[in-house]
């Protein structure tokens, strides 16, 4: 996959880079009375996102080059008396990324997990999920969206790097009635390969004396749901929803001294 870089304003470094990195709740929503899904492919998707300001993560004072990762989700209920299948189809800017289908037991809960890649994501993108089902009840009421940052991509050795990686998942869904039946290992990456977060442990801030960025669509830091791991999901529990996948964590801070090295 192309790395696609959003940095707007980052320097040419000669002394010590100290950047972080804070990002915004995930744009949740629940609705106070659950909408029936129809039996054929709707004309419109019931649920959209245009990715605005608010959704994107904020580095100060500049940004490094990096890509962004969108999560979405949609949560609701099979209210019917059987087993059901839930369809869907999900697109960006209007083209299909993903398409697919799962059968959801009766009274069950179900969470559709969206971390497809997608290649050069940017703010005023737009992501829309269609929504339908194979016979009558099935309702849908829940839906999430979270931009997060990989492939963080100094092209350049460094000395002295640190990356503060805190113990929290990303996203963080909290409102419905939610639980992540899976959460990704976060990695830490150089051109030999990388260091995930059995090694690593959370929280914790990972040093190294020298270190390159550069392993393909990795740079320092690799977003596990939405980039090595790229997919749309279907989930189901008796009572939670959203029942969702999430990342271990998110580097918050990122410093090191760029090395100009000749051989």
């Amino acid at each position: 996959m192309a790395r696609s870089p959003n940095c707007t304003g980052a320097p040419l470094f000669k002394g010590r880079v100290d950047v972080t990195i804070t990002y915004p709740d995930p744009d949740e929503t629940l609705l106070e009375t659950p909408v029936a899904l129809p039996t054929s492919e709707p004309a419109e998707a019931q649920i959209s996102y245009t990715l605005a300001s608010g959704h994107m993560p904020v580095w100060s004072p500049y940004e490094l080059p990096h890509i962004l990762v969108a999560n979405a989700y949609a949560g609701g209920q099979n209210t019917a008396g059987s087993a059901t299948t839930l369809y869907y189809r999900v697109r960006h800017n209007g083209t299909d990324i993903a398409t697919g289908s799962g059968s959801v037991s009766a009274g069950n809960f179900w969470t559709l997990n969206m971390y497809k890649y997608i290649a050069g994501l940017a703010l005023g993108d737009t992501i829309a999920i269609s929504l339908w089902v194979g016979a009558s009840g099935m309702t849908w009421d829940y839906k999430a969206c979270v931009v997060k940052v990989s492939a963080i991509s100094p092209d350049v050795s460094m000395a002295d790097l640190k990356i503060v990686l805190p113990n929290k998942k990303r996203p963080t869904l909290t409102i419905g009635n939610p639980f992540w039946w899976s959460e990704s290992r976060v990695e830490v990456c150089w051109d030999g390969g990388q260091i995930d977060s059995n090694t690593l442990g959370l929280p914790k801030t990972f040093t190294a004396l020298l270190w390159r960025s550069g392993r393909a669509n990795a740079g320092l830091f690799s977003a596990q749901f939405g980039v090595t791991n790229s997919n749309v999901s279907l989930s189901q529990h008796t009572s939670y929803r959203p029942y969702y996948a999430a990342d271990t964590s998110a580097p918050t801070a990122i410093s090191y001294t760029p090395l100009n090295l000749r051989v």
